[in-house]
């Protein structure tokens, strides 16, 4: 566990002694104290998270993930105490498993949470900033969330951020934090300040505490191998990931895959390639956009047109139809696909 290394550096006014840990240091040993004798209704889960954050963020610096940063691990928290989002988040779940309050791990545009539930409600718990911590007023179906996560240990559920209230002491409204924290909605502030084209809805997925934990670090890790283009890795983290894989919003074009394939297609590594797009992306839920829809079929054509592969590019062909016939797709997904099965026909005429 990543707070079994973890020491404290500074917490504020508190006397921390030479690599004492976190999770043994007062400030957290009070958190522990005071949250055991409350009677832990959702407001002490509130309080006894948000103290627990302030500690998190005294001790850890934010760094976003770039080539340069060393694949998320305990000792590199440890020695270095800087990580993004998702160690932020292992760590802090890690600690409310030591306070013994149940919480889920969460995941939504590429950022990382906690979730408090409860039958009182639901927070959004931060520990990266405590401004876009809050309770989330829109309605949340607890017994489908326990019970996809009970069958499947994760699920997904629609997230309008707007809709979280936000914490008391931010002096910030909901568009002035969106700018500063752009995983709140799907949006160019660069360009348009009027937030027209806004959507604040996000999808949001949700895993059980210690499946979350593993799932960030596996999705961490996929990001680190790509960037260092070390594709067989990264192949190796989506297989891992399976049906966890969590960025499932079509919108952010599921660009982590897309870049492992075309990785291993150009690095030549076509078995590896066709295993990952054929085996392991089918355990995936992607939901029924045309993004969605098209994502196997394109990277199976991509791939079959560079190995000058028929058989690859006739998989490729059938998926499209079949997406041609089912109901479930609109029209114009239907008609695309249609369009879509002409290119390959030529691209295996140019082959034969």
């Amino acid at each position: 566990m990543y707070i079994d290394k973890l020491t404290a550096k500074d917490i504020g006014n508190d006397h921390v002694q030479k690599d004492e840990l976190i999770i043994s240091s007062e400030a957290f040993r009070k958190i522990d104290y005071d949250f055991s004798l409350s009677d832990k209704r959702l407001p002490d889960k509130i309080k006894a998270a948000t103290d627990l954050c302030d500690i998190i963020r005294k001790n850890l610096w934010f760094e976003p993930l770039n080539a340069d940063t060393p694949v998320l691990s305990e000792q590199f928290i440890d020695t270095e105490h800087r990580t993004n989002c998702f160690g932020y988040t292992i760590v802090c779940s890690e600690c409310l498993d030591k306070l013994s309050m149940d919480h889920n791990v969460a995941f939504a545009n590429g950022h990382s949470f906690v979730l408090i539930r409860d039958m009182e409600g639901c927070y959004l718990c931060d520990s990266t900033s405590k401004d876009v911590s809050g309770q989330i007023t829109g309605n949340l179906d607890n017994n489908f969330i326990d019970k996809h996560l009970k069958e499947n240990g994760c699920t997904d559920v629609y997230l309008n951020t707007r809709l979280i209230k936000l914490n008391d002491e931010s002096c910030l409204g909901f568009d002035e934090l969106a700018i500063g924290h752009p995983w709140m909605s799907f949006h160019n502030y660069e360009r348009d300040y009027d937030r027209k084209d806004c959507d604040d809805r996000l999808i949001m997925k949700i895993y059980d505490s210690k499946g979350g934990r593993g799932m960030l670090e596996t999705y961490s890790h996929l990001l680190s191998f790509n960037l260092n283009r070390d594709y067989k890795k990264a192949a190796l983290s989506i297989s891992e990931l399976g049906e966890l894989y969590p960025n499932i919003d079509s919108r952010n074009h599921f660009y982590e895959i897309r870049d492992t394939i075309r990785g291993l297609i150009s690095d030549g590594d076509y078995d590896l390639a066709k295993s990952v797009i054929n085996n392991d992306l089918h355990k995936i839920n992607f939901g029924h956009s045309l993004e969605a829809a098209f994502l196997v079929p394109k990277l199976n054509r991509a791939l079959g047109k560079t190995a000058l592969d028929v058989e690859i590019l006739e998989a490729a062909s059938s998926s499209y139809k079949n997406i041609e016939i089912d109901k479930n797709y609109s029209h114009i997904i239907r008609e695309s696909a249609g369009r879509a099965v002409k290119k390959i026909n030529n691209d295996i005429h140019e082959i034969n």
